[in-house]
Parts: C-alpha cells; structure tokens; sequence
C-alpha cells in the first residue's frame, strides 16, 4: 500500500515538472512570436511613415513644377484657370489623406491621377502658346504689312500734296522787271522825276511771265501803293474799292483787268494825283501787285 502511494507521489511530480516544463516551453514560444510580430508591426509602421513622406515629397514637387510652369507661360496661364482649380483641389485632398489615416494604395492612385491631370494641363499650355505665337507671328507680319502700306499711303499723300503744291504754285502769274516812276505834268509835257511835291502820277509797268498751268482770259491785277506813313493810296474805303485776299478784305490804289494768253505780255498802271487828292510825301513808296489770290510782285520808290 506504501508503495502504491509513494509511486502515485512519484507519478504526480513527473507529470507537475512535464507541465511546467510544457508551460516554460509555450511561453518562451509566446513570448519569441510576440516580439517578432511587435518587430514586424514597428517595421510595417516605418515602411509606411517612409511610404508618407515620399508620396509628401512626390506631392511637393508635383506644386513646385506646377507653379513654375504657370509662372513660365504666364498670361496664357489664366486661359486654364479651372484646370488649375482640379489640380489644386485634388493636391490639397492627397495632403489631408496623409496627414489622417490612410490607405497607401488610395492615396497612390489619387497621386497617379493628378499626375496625368498636370500632364495634360501642360500639354493644353504648350497647345494654347503654340497658337499664341502662331497668332503673334501672323499679327506681327499683318502689321508689318499695314505699316508699310500706311508709310506707302503717307508718302504718297505727301508727293500728291507737294505736287499740288507745285501745280499751285504754277499755277499763278508771276511779275518781274517792276519798274516804278514818279512823273511831273506839266501842261502837255510829262518827265519822270524824284521829287515828291512835283510828282503828279505813280507809273507802275511790269512784266508778266509766261505759265502754261494758267488759265488763259481775264485776270484781274490789283496795285496797292503805301505812302511813307503806310496809309494806302485809294479812291475810297467802300467794298467797291475792295478786294478779296486769303479771306480779308484789302482795299487796293489801281486795278486793271487784262486779257492773259499764257505768254509774257507787259502791264503799265498807273496812280494819278486828282486835284483834291493830298500832294505826295516824301519817303519810301512801297507797291505790291496781286492776283488771283497771290501777292506777284513788290516793288519799292523814294521821293525826296
């Protein structure tokens, strides 16, 4: 019976140190899978924090092209500006997924499709600057074209006027050879003289150039004689002793109208001392001759 208990004693304590030899066992087991699989999760979590901060940097630099791009097509730039928005939104929507809890695979693909979007978004700016210079060069080369055709234009205006100022010029009587003599009277006997208070009659005689561009017919000769105090030697102060010149009326000392035929003719006209008419002055006389407009001809005489 002693012995029946002493090897159940026996029995007991084998199968107590073979548990608690199987327990140390799976606990060392426990305890070996426990660190490996916290080291595998703090590796997963680095592998993931690495994950982050490259798709961070990727996003970064994604903004960083992004905004020198515009700035190196810059008004163009603005023609895309909803573009710009798609990509702005979708950048700052990546950058709230990373910094919460996210999915690598998600935030990956949303990353590839911005991606494609800024892709596209510089192909559709180079498109839009390729039409902008084509259009540029076509402007350039139109207004070229307009510039040297209004250069064209001005020079042709300039010649047509200085040619009408030629024909216009031409076109006017021309006096020359202007002789003017002071006459004494006495009786029936006349002599030219220089003394004013025997002067009696002013002749005028002059020549008129030949010009083909005139007209030929009546052309009317004015002579406007100023005395030494420049009053004008004339009849009467009425329209009818009048002429029009450059828009103002001039009051004229003689007129004469002479038949004109385009070849040199002489002209005398004269200015005669009434009896009621003030003895000349002496001075310096001076006689200006016009027509059609024009001043011909001036001639001064001084009388002593």
């Amino acid at each position: 019976m002693n012995e029946e208990n002493t090897s159940a004693k026996k029995n007991r304590s084998l199968l107590f140190i073979i548990l608690t030899a199987v327990f140390a066992v799976a606990l060392v087991i426990v305890l070996v899978l426990f660190n490996r699989t916290k080291g595998d999760l703090e590796k997963l979590a680095e592998e993931k924090e690495m994950q982050r901060i490259d798709l961070q940097a990727d996003l970064d630099s994604l903004l960083v092209e992004h905004e020198q791009v515009k700035q190196d097509y810059g008004a163009i730039a603005d023609s895309l500006l909803s573009k710009d928005s798609v990509i702005q939104a979708n950048a700052k929507e990546i950058k709230r997924l990373l910094n919460t809890q996210w999915e690598y695979v998600k935030v990956k693909r949303k990353f590839e499709a911005l991606q494609e979007i800024s892709k596209t978004y510089v192909v559709q700016l180079d498109s839009l600057y390729t039409v902008n210079k084509a259009l540029q060069e076509e402007n350039k080369v139109i207004t070229e074209k307009y510039q040297t055709e209004r250069r064209k234009n001005t020079e042709l205006m300039k010649t047509k006027e200085e040619l009408t100022k030629k024909v216009t010029d031409a076109a006017v009587l021309k006096a020359y050879s202007i002789d003017v003599q002071a006459i004494n009277i006495r009786g029936s006997r006349e002599k030219e003289t220089d003394k004013a208070r025997r002067t009696h009659r002013l002749d005028i005689c002059f020549t008129l150039g030949e010009n083909l561009v005139i007209e030929p017919g009546v052309h009317t000769i004015y002579l406007r004689i100023a005395g030494p105090d420049t009053r004008i030697l004339m009849r009467g102060e009425g329209d009818e002793y009048a002429f029009e010149f450059r828009g103002e009326m001039l009051q004229y000392s003689v007129k004469q109208d002479v038949e004109y035929n385009n070849e040199a003719m002489e002209v005398c006209m004269s200015w005669v001392q009434y009896p009621d008419d003030p003895e000349f002055e002496k001075g310096q006389y001076i006689v200006n001759i016009f027509s059609g407009n024009q001043e011909i001809g001036q001639k001064t005489i001084v009388l002593e």
